[in-house]
């Protein structure tokens, strides 16, 4: 039970300052103090619908069932993702400069081999074990008839995943504008631009050793 506190408090806690991060207006002592009853008095409102008789199995059915398939679905989308639109030796690229000393490793060689295998490891490896992960979830609730994949985890699922159909949506429509802004002659090449502000290294020196890892990479492969 004492942990079980300690679990709510914790939880809390993020989602306030989640908020706070998000939103400037709750930095304000009065603010926050409403936000944090907001939140508690909501988390109550909710965990009052699990207090019945199948309450225990809706609980689990959320925590093994919809919790994993939609976790696995979002990490799946996101690997295609990256790398259709970024590609994923840049971002081994990018990573690898991040971690301390590893821009200084010495050996074109063992660069070479660390790269393919991580290259490997982001488009073999880890796609195939998270569709093992969404199969293997769907297939031990059938199999042992849990029945956690009711009608209202599917409904909840998909409320979970309606953000990614209307970004797509979104997307075709600022690709739609950004032809017909092309078609118009004008140039849509700022739109690539890179922006120190909102991607990227701020420094120069850093941001021009990336653009240097960037174009060793592309000579490996």
């Amino acid at each position: 039970l004492h942990q079980l506190y300690i679990f709510q408090i914790i939880r809390y806690e993020v989602s306030i300052n989640a908020l706070t991060e998000i939103y400037a207006t709750f930095t304000d002592d009065t603010a926050r103090f409403t936000l944090s009853v907001v939140v508690v008095l909501s988390t109550i409102l909710i965990s009052l619908g699990l207090n019945y008789t199948n309450g225990y199995l809706r609980t689990a059915g959320f925590n093994y069932a919809v919790i994993p398939f939609t976790s696995s679905v979002v990490v799946l989308l996101e690997l295609f993702v990256i790398g259709m639109f970024y590609g994923f030796r840049v971002v081994y690229s990018n990573t690898t400069l991040m971690v301390f000393g590893a821009s200084k490793t010495e050996g074109k060689k063992i660069k070479l081999l660390i790269n393919s295998l991580a290259l490997v490891l982001w488009t073999v490896v880890i796609p195939i074990a998270v569709v093992f992960a969404i199969v293997a979830v769907v297939y031990v609730d059938f199999k042992n008839q849990l029945g956690f994949f009711d009608v209202y985890n599917w409904i909840l699922i998909a409320a979970i995943l309606s953000p990614v159909p209307i970004m797509c949506i979104y997307l075709n429509h600022a690709l739609s504008q950004m032809y017909y802004q092309h078609s118009q002659g004008n140039s849509i090449r700022p739109l690539f631009k890179r922006n120190p502000d909102l991607w990227g290294p701020r420094s120069r020196a850093n941001r021009t050793e990336a653009e240097r890892a960037e174009r060793m990479i592309r000579k490996w492969w």
